[in-house]
């Protein structure tokens, strides 16, 4: 477009553009205002904007032409698309460019012809830049060895799970939990195993579409809530952690059951509850979560949150909740704050950091010679298992209270103690059982 002597194709549509090499040589020691002059002159120097190398390229004698293909591909390639403006005319137009992530511009299958590629235009006086690139393996320090193919090449475990790498926030390992989360899964599907919900019911005035905003901040500002679990194409399984995600909303009234029938709502919602944990979750398609809203009456409601375990603890959930809360209040008055500690890339080098070695040596020896308990049931289980709910008086709950004072413990240490004297065998002096510490 720019060549000199060319037509004016300001109000003309198609294709002028020139795609040329430029060759840098930026000062020894220079400034900042040094390599821009250096770069400035080198642009200069190529004629008529380069539109000549095309050209010779594809259309010039054979010996020219082979000449210029053997030359070494560039790594970088800079599309300046220059000022957009709003105005039109004497008129302004009644849109602007968006800040919003539209996703990929390219199929992450696709060949790329340069390792970086980067789109920079200007408007309402910024400089806008937007870059596509090859993910490497370098870029996520935490992740064991891996090959880039493996990572984001045609067949790799990004593309098999239809996530484009420009969409990945990081990667990480797994912590020790999570993998037994994942192997359980996956070898028991279509049977909700680790599926968590949560039913709250709400009273008083609600905004849905302002409780669904309070969510998509929450998601935002936790990258657990934007995590999916990658294991095939992979050594071993790694979480991607998105940059967004969207989770899914069920909108449902139920004021059309009878008034004052006595449980009106409780088989519905156990039958619903049923369903959707049966219905588990794709562990690769961030993120692993959803939600819903029932309308049970004029300002009554039940809120519910279903998600897999894989993603967070028990002592998570008040956090998450806290969040929504603090987000439905401030309602848009700015993007909540990010979440406080070292997050799950801190965590896992953390963790990773630990002395792996010594702790085994602690545990064969503390463990040598201990014999599993022989649990007697009832009734023989084949699979599955079963829940016992028991409530303790006030005079037993007392006792134990007293007890854990007195042992200055906690009460938790003083049930895990009559725990162990069940389990044990006759006469056994040693036992053994679970302990979960979050």
């Amino acid at each position: 477009r720019d060549a000199e002597g060319a037509p004016d194709l300001s109000r003309t549509v198609g294709w002028f553009t020139a795609i040329a090499p430029l060759a840098l040589s930026l000062p020894e020691g220079g400034s900042p205002a040094d390599c821009v002059d250096a770069v400035k002159e080198a642009v200069r120097r190529r004629p008529d904007n380069g539109i000549g190398f095309g050209l010779l390229r594809h259309l010039g004698p054979p010996e020219i032409a082979d000449g210029l293909a053997r030359l070494p591909r560039a790594q970088v390639s800079i599309n300046y698309l220059g000022q957009i403006t709003r105005q039109t005319g004497d008129a302004a137009l009644p849109f602007a460019i968006s800040d919003g992530d539209t996703g990929p511009a390219i199929a992450p299958e696709a060949p790329r012809p340069y390792a970086v590629e980067v789109v920079a235009l200007a408007t309402d006086g910024r400089l806008r830049t937007d870059r596509e690139g090859r993910v490497s393996p370098r870029d996520f320090p935490l992740l064991p060895a891996l090959s880039g193919r493996a990572l984001c090449g045609p067949g790799s475990m990004l593309s098999g799970a239809d996530i484009a790498p420009r969409s990945v926030e990081t990667l990480l390992p797994l912590t020790p939990q999570q993998l037994g989360a994942l192997f359980e899964t996956l070898a028991d599907q279509g049977r909700g195993l680790h599926v968590e919900q949560f039913v709250v019911p709400l009273a008083g005035p609600l905004d849905p579409e302002r409780l669904k905003r309070a969510w998509a901040a929450t998601i935002a500002r936790y990258p657990t809530l934007r995590t999916a679990f990658l294991w095939q194409g992979t050594p071993e399984p790694l979480q991607a952690v998105l940059r967004a995600a969207e989770a899914g909303w069920r909108d449902e009234d139920w004021r059309d059951a009878p008034e004052g029938a006595e449980g009106r709502y409780d088989a519905r919602l156990a039958a619903w509850l049923d369903a959707d944990r049966n219905r588990g979750f794709r562990l690769d398609a961030a993120p692993l979560m959803r939600l819903g809203l029932f309308r049970t009456g004029p300002e009554t409601w039940l809120h519910i949150w279903s998600f897999h375990h894989i993603l967070l603890d028990g002592w998570s959930v008040p956090n998450v909740l806290a969040s929504v809360m603090t987000a439905y209040a401030a309602d848009g008055a700015g993007p909540l704050p990010q979440g406080v500690g070292p997050g799950p890339k801190g965590y896992i080098a953390w963790l990773n950091a630990r002395p792996a070695e010594e702790a085994q040596r602690f545990w064969q020896a503390e463990l040598a010679g201990v014999q599993p308990p022989q649990v007697q049931t009832g009734e023989a289980m084949t699979e599955g298992f079963s829940e016992t709910e028991m409530d303790l008086d006030a005079d037993i709950s007392g006792h134990i209270d007293a007890m854990a004072r007195r042992s200055g413990v906690t009460v938790s240490t003083v049930l895990m103690a009559a725990w162990a004297r069940v389990l044990a065998a006759p006469g056994a002096a040693e036992g053994i059982l679970g302990v979960t510490v979050a």
